[in-house]
């Protein structure tokens, strides 16, 4: 910052005190982090509209935040006026060092008083009203146990029928078969039998959670009518190996919407992709062990997989496979009451 001996001891006081309370915000999260230029632009447009809509209401910057029945959207706000108070507060600080500036001032002022209010939320935390999530484990019910085989062989000539079969093998995300999922045919010697292996780069991941990559290996020495047709349809054992991939996830689960809807019309939920990541999810947990349900799912948590199907939705044919990912799961840590029991 340039010399500040234009400015008299309330003005420097005043940029203290900016710089005390944008410390203080930040100090709450163990990293500002870095947000692209896109981002930036994003948070600029909606700390406006939060400010614009606080000022034309005459409501609390509170109420304006907290108007919401998301939590998702509660903390973008938070971030977007994190990053906007901030600027516009440098900005004007930079700008009273240089040349005594009335509008800079002000915005100071305005900045530290936005500031402490945030701050006041963040402390709060969220006191919406929460709407009630609606899950995609629902959709399931009352579906008959071939439906994803029905889904699949709705239209055998489907450019997304590849994407079908691998998405009702493995329950991966939409957003995964955007990035490519490679599938591969190989001898199995110790069960004198062929595996086929699916490689899926996962998203949803940071450094600690999700799983960059994980490994599904089916046994081909099984009744799993989508496996054979999967195998066919890719014509694997001429190939060995593929990737299948879509080009936009939104086109996708529109297509399974459309298709569920002819097949099913007087189901009353819609089935989308993650109806069958529900379904998958289902299956494996009447097969697998829970870690290994983690895995399949792309998560690294063991909680995560609580919000996905249950046994009980399990339908079609035990799925005979094995799966290795690139991260353990996370064990929860015992309490001291727990640890010296064992």
């Amino acid at each position: 910052m340039n010399n500040l001996s234009h400015l008299n001891i309330d003005e420097v006081e005043l940029i203290c005190e900016l710089i005390e309370s944008m410390k203080h915000i930040y100090s709450m999260e163990k990293s500002a982090g870095l947000v692209s230029e896109k981002t930036q632009n994003e948070y600029v447009k909606e700390a406006q509209r939060i400010l614009k809509k606080r000022k034309d209401n005459g409501d609390s910057l509170s109420k304006s935040v907290n108007s919401t029945t998301k939590k998702s959207t509660f903390f973008k706000r938070i971030s977007a006026l994190k990053y906007y108070l901030t600027w516009i507060g440098s900005t004007s600080a930079l700008t009273l060092s240089e040349i005594h500036e009335e509008d800079s001032l002000h915005n100071i002022k305005l900045a530290i008083r936005d500031i402490k209010e945030l701050r006041s939320i963040i402390d709060n935390g969220f006191v919406g009203t929460l709407e009630k999530r609606e899950s995609k484990r629902n959709s399931i019910k009352g579906l008959p146990n071939n439906w994803l085989e029905m889904l699949c062989n709705y239209n055998t000539v489907s450019k997304y029928r590849e994407a079908f079969q691998v998405i009702s093998l493995t329950g991966c995300r939409p957003s995964e078969l955007v990035k490519g999922v490679q599938i591969s045919l190989s001898e199995n010697t110790k069960k004198n039998s062929a595996t086929v292996e699916f490689v899926i780069n996962g998203t949803k991941i940071s450094e600690t959670k999700g799983q960059p990559i994980r490994r599904i290996y089916y046994d081909c020495n099984t009744s799993n009518e989508l496996l054979h047709a999967l195998i066919e349809t890719t014509n694997l054992i001429e190939s060995n190996s593929a990737i299948i991939s879509i080009e936009s996830a939104v086109n996708f689960t529109n297509e399974i919407k459309r298709i569920a809807k002819i097949l099913w019309p007087k189901h009353q939920e819609y089935i989308t992709s993650y109806s069958i990541r529900h379904q998958i999810a289902s299956n494996f947990k009447r097969h697998l062990s829970g870690d290994d349900v983690s895995k399949v799912l792309g998560h690294s948590s063991p909680k995560t997989k609580k919000t996905y199907g249950s046994a009980g939705q399990s339908k079609g044919v035990s799925p005979d496979i094995t799966v290795s990912s690139s991260r353990e799961i996370k064990q929860p840590q015992l309490s001291a009451d727990e640890f010296n029991k064992n």
